[in-house]
């Protein structure tokens, strides 16, 4: 019967720890659920459901933790009232535990004695729940991140673009440039030919004139060559 007894409060106390460990991680998701912005109403009033089913859960806990500790206590007082010592052993063995406990569990068989509400729902669909929503979360921040990551890219290649167009502007540019040259030189052989044609009539105008002298002396010859045999004749 006694190993029973003890077998059973073993497992009693593994399952307060098993359910003390699901709590510490509802509140996990609750303080990460509370700590995200949210705008909308309906949001508030999940997140403030959510506290209280968190501290509901706490205070259950701490009601099964209240009664554990009583029926340890209870047990020991039984098995020191019986023991073959007799009064003494009962009395060393209740002095242990009072001091142990203190003035604390006077505060527990009190709130052992109160009535908490039921639980909302059972604990690990509100941890599904809780769960689910952080998941849906993760997932639009990732959808948001990727969003973010095309933009970059979409940004890199109209960057790339820009400095490649600008390589042709600038390239542009200096093929203006050149032409800008280009035509300069052509301007300058432009008036090159312009002062070598000038210089050509110039001379071929010499020229003439020259010839024109010279056609003129051959006349005033014959003339006076005319003159002269007319006179012979003549006279």
């Amino acid at each position: 019967m006694i190993i029973l007894v003890v077998t059973l409060g073993q497992e009693i106390r593994r399952s307060i720890s098993s359910i003390k460990q699901n709590h510490q991680n509802l509140n996990s998701m609750y303080q990460q659920s509370a700590a995200k912005k949210r705008k909308k109403p309906a949001d508030e009033k999940r997140v403030e459901a959510q506290r209280k089913v968190v501290e509901l859960v706490g205070r259950h806990i701490e009601q099964c933790e209240a009664l554990e500790r009583n029926r340890y206590v209870e047990r020991n007082k039984r098995a020191g009232a019986s023991a073959e010592a007799g009064g003494r052993a009962g009395a060393a063995s209740d002095s242990v535990v009072s001091r142990l406990v203190g003035k604390r569990n006077t505060r527990e068989r009190v709130t052992v004695d109160e009535l908490l509400p039921e639980i909302d729902g059972d604990l690990e669909t509100q941890q599904a729940v809780l769960h689910e929503q952080d998941q849906n979360i993760d997932r639009k921040l990732e959808q948001i991140q990727d969003k973010l990551v095309r933009v970059k890219t979409q940004a890199q290649d109209i960057g790339d673009e820009l400095r490649l167009q600008g390589q042709i502007v600038s390239n542009l540019n200096t093929q203006g440039q050149i032409v800008s040259n280009l035509n300069t030189q052509v301007s300058e052989v432009n008036e090159d030919l312009s002062r070598n044609n000038k210089n050509l009539r110039e001379i071929k105008a010499r020229m003439r004139s020259g010839d024109k002298f010279l056609m003129d002396i051959v006349l005033v010859i014959v003339l006076l060559g005319l003159m002269w045999y007319l006179y012979k004749v003549l006279f």
